[in-house]
């Protein structure tokens, strides 16, 4: 008798294995690296420095007004969201190296903005994916132990969390799925939750959520949306793609911002749009791109992140995924310059798409 599938079969998974929609280009594979290590031998990489500025003393605001964010980057892709009663963890490294036990593989240029002792109490974590620059294991046990969050993650994440002692708390979505963080006591504070739901639709509605900014107790604090991305997963070498990878929506009540975890370029851009509206903010991957002959099937250069800022209608977009850890050939400021070389051929006005510096917080207003 066949065994059943392990996932839901569709477009982007087979039962068992996940894939990026024909005909979007799939992830190349572990024989195309010798190619990419001689031509790094050959020059093409370009070195870090040792030497890079620390981060900012971060100053954390004391509230948050309805209505607005107060977004802190603390490196990579992992960013500290505090909304008036809400805070948000984005991808949390907190490790040394990007890579098994946090001691192999690519090092860090600069340490994490803040230490993970110095974080506040955080409500929800969203882990994109399993990569190790993304899903940090030493980092989630952590924040299991001291900060007990909500984990929200992508399909096949919650058994393997789970078999790593990260058992509650935890759910997984796959592509256009949906959970509600509703407060226990119908107010907006950082109590625990009473519930995370999640319900599968083809076409997300969260037009009754914007439109109630009541604090009902049946009215969820938080919405998260898992959306297409094109991109691939590995720890190893024999659990290729075994898990999703996705970005995920967050309709806030004070505004919905996107966070894209990674992506190569594609039309999910404008169906993210289509389906659930342009976010207030973006939160948009700009480096690790090079070559393009093996990045950009996954990473998205800073052009076509500032296509893909265009495509899903974003006010604002900030950027992420640079200048922590040298994952691929291109300068540690490359990524800064070819944004704004992006910038100025697409005519996005600077303040449209920027970064912040590694420490800084900005409070911004989605409504």
């Amino acid at each position: 008798m066949p065994r059943a599938p392990r996932f839901p079969v569709s477009d982007h998974c087979d039962g068992e294995r996940f894939f990026n929609p024909p005909p979007q280009p799939q992830a190349l594979g572990f024989s195309s690296l010798p190619r990419w290590w001689l031509q790094q031998l050959r020059g093409d990489l370009q070195r870090w420095p040792r030497d890079v500025p620390p981060p900012r003393r971060v100053q954390l605001p004391a509230s948050v007004a309805p209505g607005e964010v107060a977004v802190t980057f603390i490196g990579h892709s992992t960013f500290l969201l505090q909304f008036a009663g809400l805070t948000i963890l984005t991808d949390p490294i907190f490790a040394r190296c990007a890579g098994p036990f946090g001691l192999f593989g690519p090092k860090r240029a600069r340490p994490p903005a803040l230490r993970l002792d110095e974080l506040p109490a955080i409500d929800v974590v969203l882990v994109s994916h399993n990569h190790y620059d993304h899903l940090d294991l030493a980092t989630l046990h952590w924040l299991a132990r001291h900060r007990r969050p909500k984990f929200v993650t992508s399909l096949g994440n919650q058994a393997w969390l789970a078999a790593r002692e990260i058992e509650s708390d935890v759910v997984e979505l796959d592509w256009w799925q949906t959970a509600d963080v509703i407060p226990s006591d119908g107010e907006p504070s950082r109590a625990r939750w009473s519930e995370l739901t999640s319900t599968r639709s083809e076409r997300v509605e969260v037009n009754a959520f914007h439109l109630d900014q009541s604090n009902a107790p049946a009215q969820p604090l938080l919405r998260v949306t898992a959306t297409p991305a094109q991109h691939f997963t590995a720890r190893a070498p024999w659990d290729r793609c075994r898990t999703l990878w996705n970005g995920l929506m967050l309709h806030t009540r004070a505004g919905d911002v996107f966070f894209c975890g990674d992506s190569g370029w594609g039309p999910h851009f404008a169906a993210i749009r289509e389906k659930l509206g342009a976010p207030a903010l973006a939160l948009m991957p700009i480096g690790a791109y090079e070559p393009r002959w093996f990045m950009l099937p996954v990473h998205m250069n800073p052009d076509e992140a500032v296509r893909a800022h265009l495509a899903l209608g974003a006010r604002q977009s900030l950027g992420m995924h640079f200048g922590t850890f040298q994952l691929t050939n291109e300068a540690i400021d490359q990524p800064l310059l070819d944004l704004a070389i992006a910038r100025e051929v697409h005519g996005v006005p600077e303040p449209d798409f920027t970064t912040l510096d590694f420490g800084e917080t900005r409070t911004l207003r989605l409504r």
